[in-house]
């Protein structure tokens, strides 16, 4: 729905950029416009496979066809329905049929909670407390979960993780490159700037997406030590 949404307000935004008669910004709407529309239009090719292979026969999918239940349809739809959530369904609906459903062949079923998915087909995962992170697209799990907490920052492609006492940067290719002693690190700013929280507030210090620390925030003359 997000990319959708975008989808629209580029057109708003291209419009008001043309009565500007800011061509560059245009061109580059324009390109990312384009780009959206070629993952939306595969979005749908997926879908429609997704579909016909794996829906038709569970006796769950049906059973919400039949009902009209459009929110459990919609979780089918989007990959968000765990083994979990089906089981439930299947308990609420009075469905024996537990393990007969596309999520038995499918990777997220070992997952206790799924989160959405962002532009690049990244989402963290939970099983049994613990996070971790998946690609959509390849139908891999990055990291096995582990961790306390996780965050992925899809502008910069840095993961935010942490398990007590350390919190913990991590690149693109799933490489922890910075660990501090920390309570948390906030996400990157416009900058490319994380706060550092210390436990009980005693310090606080920044981040870029390198790992380098700063007393302060090297673009806010405001910030707090």
């Amino acid at each position: 729905m997000a990319l959708e949404k975008k989808h629209e307000q580029l057109n708003d935004e291209i419009l008001a950029l043309a009565k500007a008669g800011d061509y560059v910004s245009i061109k580059k709407n324009v390109d990312l416009q384009r780009k959206i529309s070629e993952i939306l239009q595969e979005k749908q090719k997926e879908q429609e496979i997704f579909d016909k292979r794996n829906f038709q026969d569970d006796i769950l999918y049906q059973k919400a066809q039949e009902l009209g239940d459009q929110e459990l349809l919609d979780k089918f739809h989007s990959h968000s329905l765990t083994r979990e959530k089906y089981i439930n369904a299947c308990k609420n609906l009075n469905i024996d049929l537990w393990v007969d459903y596309y999520y038995d062949c499918n990777f997220l079923a070992k997952y206790d909670e799924v989160w959405e998915f962002d532009e690049d087909g990244f989402a963290s995962v939970e099983l049994n407390r613990d996070m971790g992170l998946i690609n959509i697209k390849e139908w891999k799990e990055l990291c096995e979960p582990k961790y306390d907490w996780l965050h992925r920052n899809s502008k910069y492609k840095i993961a935010i993780a942490g398990y007590r006492p350390l919190c913990l940067l991590i690149d693109k290719d799933w490489k922890e490159f910075y660990k501090v002693k920390a309570s948390a690190i906030d996400d990157f700013d416009e900058y490319g700037i994380a706060k550092i929280l210390y436990p009980e507030n005693k310090k606080i210090c920044y981040v870029d997406t390198t790992g380098k620390e700063f007393r302060k925030h090297p673009f806010k003359k405001n910030s707090k030590r």
